[in-house]
């Protein structure tokens, strides 16, 4: 049968938007609604964009995405030490800044485009639900590190080999020099030292302008005579932080 307009239009229908090429019959097939090829205002034609606009209205591709997804684990790692690795939160951050100015300056000109050439919201659906994977990243990440869920997991992954750090180091002699440095679970540990009944060490170059902070082993109680800003973390493991930095976890 002769298709009631040319296979080539780019008339859509006007209820639903969808493409009346090659149909025999005066009728959308989507939605039902009649229309009248002798009767341009009965449908309307679509405008075809070109190479730049059928750029721009493309939804974020890989490298966006690739980019926020490293920009959120960044993020998360930053948050894995006591005191943060504020060098790799600023870098995060930093990526963040430019990966949402390139996705908010690419989403509002898809959306004017879009609507300069009549992109029915059927066939557009599918790729501004794509726009949402970077302000879900961000957002999932925003709130693990909120919730310190990086340091509590990489804790929680040490605390084996923690507690044997610290039953080695409380048997030494008194006055036994420092243990080398080392890695002890996630964590690589300097100034390993015994405590008075306990022991601490230190994670180097986390917090904002300081040096390290670390972990301190006091099994009898708060260690706060000796040690400078203590927060109890989990059984006699308490987090120290250098004073005027960080703080006590929320």
């Amino acid at each position: 049968m002769t298709p009631v307009l040319p296979s080539d239009t780019t008339a859509r229908c006007l209820g639903c938007g969808y493409a009346l090429r090659g149909l025999t019959e005066t009728r959308c097939p989507e939605c039902g609604r009649a229309f009248d090829p002798t009767n341009p205002t009965t449908f309307w034609h679509e405008r075809v964009p070109g190479r730049v606009g059928r750029a721009w209205l493309k939804a974020p591709g890989w490298p966006l995405n690739t980019a926020a997804v490293l920009a959120g684990l960044a993020m998360l790692a930053s948050d894995s030490v006591p005191g943060g690795y504020w060098w790799l939160f600023l870098l995060a951050l930093l990526g963040w800044l430019v990966i949402g100015a390139v996705w908010f300056v690419g989403l509002v000109v898809g959306l004017l485009l879009a609507r300069y050439y009549r992109r029915p919201f059927r066939e557009q659906s599918a790729r501004w639900r794509r726009w949402g994977l970077a302000p879900a990243v961000a957002a999932v990440a925003a709130a693990l590190v909120a919730l310190h869920v990086p340091l509590r997991t990489t804790f929680w992954l040490s605390r084996s080999a923690m507690d044997r750090l610290a039953q080695q180091v409380m048997n030494s002699a008194p006055g036994a020099p420092a243990s080398p440095d080392r890695w002890v679970g996630l964590y690589y540990a300097t100034r390993i030292e015994r405590w008075r009944d306990g022991m601490r060490f230190e994670i180097p170059d986390t917090g904002f302008s300081d040096s390290a902070n670390g972990f301190v082993y006091s099994p009898n109680g708060r260690p706060e005579e000796y040690v400078s800003r203590p927060w109890p973390f989990d059984g006699p493991w308490y987090i120290w932080f250098r004073p005027g930095m960080y703080g006590p976890l929320g």
